[in-house]
């Protein structure tokens, strides 16, 4: 899309990208930390490689996760897409989506 902005087309940018905010386990986002510097990949898209083999596999995921004591906020930006197909799969599975994070960086991390 183009905008005229002071007498000058300007391409105006489309983002395919959401904010979202959500208190993941410290531990977890260390652990993220950890891959991200070791893959050299933005954390952001660790999450969302995680989220992705996740609903990929259509992991069955019971709601007797213990929750975590360590949780801290965590904001960053997901594909628009993905995150409502993981607000979809959580609604499914009956669970939140910091759970299913959680539990989606652990499939990876045992990997």
């Amino acid at each position: 899309m183009w905008e005229l902005i002071n007498g000058k087309l300007v391409q105006k940018k489309v983002s395919s990208r959401v904010k979202f905010r959500t208190n993941i386990s410290e531990l977890v986002l260390l652990e993220v930390d950890r891959l991200s510097l070791k893959y050299e990949i933005p954390k952001n898209h660790i999450i969302e490689m995680a989220l992705k083999t996740l609903i990929l596999n259509d992991v069955i995921i019971t709601n007797t996760m213990v929750k975590p004591k360590d949780r801290i906020q965590y904001k960053t930006t997901y594909d628009k897409e993905l995150l409502e197909q993981v607000r979809d799969y959580a609604k499914k599975n009956k669970i939140h989506v910091n759970q299913l994070i959680e539990y989606s960086m652990g499939l990876i991390i045992q990997e």
